[in-house]
């Protein structure tokens, strides 16, 4: 795979970036690190959640999967995302940059987002159609997008917890280090192929691969992880709103149990262009938007 060249590597560089050049032998992580480290990071959330399970069965606490699922999720991430940010011998600043963005940005990103949700359904429904999805997965976003089911709890695991967590492990931990010693495309795809295979499965496959490869673009563009943890939080975000406020009859994810059998053909099309719209829209803003400050 091509290394960075110089121009790319003045283009996309985060701070703490040696100078243009070839990056240091130590970086971390490169890909073949990345696979392992997503790897290990599947094995410690599944030990995990195996082990808060046996504890609240022993005591007698009958836990949903939504609670089993936060709590694995906050235990996991604690675990992995500081021995991560600690392989990469960088400070943690370095590692999750914060830089402030122009709030310009977030309308047409919101509307990529949406844009996605609902075009995203009709290639959901495909899958689910080729291949079901089993039961429990089918229980856990019953109880996830129930309105029975804690309100609370559902918007602190979908608008925090998640996007927070995995944010900070693929778009700080690994994305930072695949932009230091390969060129910006491969980074990309490679972290957001990672962040999509950790979901574990086919279901859940094509929604993340895709956001993710947005959540990425914008990362690299304003050099800050706010653009990808605000869009990830409001895409999760999304599928609540329209279940729960707006009591929408087509909900925006089709996992959700009152999915229809079949939107009309309009609704995905509004999908598609509204992701268009906003994908030019935010290309015409990158364009115009002053480089970071290098100091900041």
């Amino acid at each position: 795979m091509d290394r960075v060249s110089e121009s790319d590597q003045e283009e996309i560089s985060f701070p703490g970036t040696p100078p243009p050049g070839d990056p240091p032998r130590g970086s971390f992580p490169s890909i073949f690190q990345a696979f392992l480290l997503a790897l290990l990071l599947v094995a410690t959330l599944g030990l995990c959640r195996a082990f808060i399970k046996l504890i609240l069965d022993r005591s007698g606490i009958d836990a949903g999967e939504l609670t089993l699922g936060t709590i694995t999720n906050l235990v996991g991430f604690a675990i992995l995302l500081p021995f991560g940010a600690m392989l990469t011998r960088l400070p943690f600043r370095e590692v999750f940059p914060f830089r402030p963005v122009p709030i310009a940005l977030f309308p047409a990103m919101a509307m990529v987002l949406v844009g996605w949700q609902i075009f995203g359904l009709k290639i959901n429904m495909v899958i689910q159609d080729l291949l079901p999805p089993p039961e429990w997965l089918t229980e856990f976003f019953q109880e996830l997008f129930s309105r029975q089911t804690n309100p609370f709890l559902q918007v602190i695991l979908l608008c925090v917890i998640a996007p927070l967590t995995e944010e900070l492990f693929f778009r700080g931990v690994i994305l930072r280090g695949l932009m230091k010693r390969y060129r910006l495309a491969p980074a990309i795809i490679v972290s957001s192929l990672l962040f999509a295979l950790t979901h574990a499965n086919p279901w859940q496959f094509f929604p993340p691969l895709v956001v993710g490869l947005y959540f990425g673009w914008w990362c690299v563009k304003t050099r800050s992880l706010w653009p990808g943890l605000v869009g990830h939080a409001f895409y999760n975000l999304l599928p609540w709103l329209a279940l729960f406020l707006m009591r929408f009859e087509v909900p925006l994810d089709s996992s959700l149990p009152e999915s229809p059998a079949q939107p009309p053909i309009w609704f995905f099309a509004m999908g598609l262009a509204m992701m268009i719209a906003g994908t030019l829209s935010l290309i015409r803003l990158f364009r115009r938007m002053p480089e970071p400050d290098p100091a900041r």
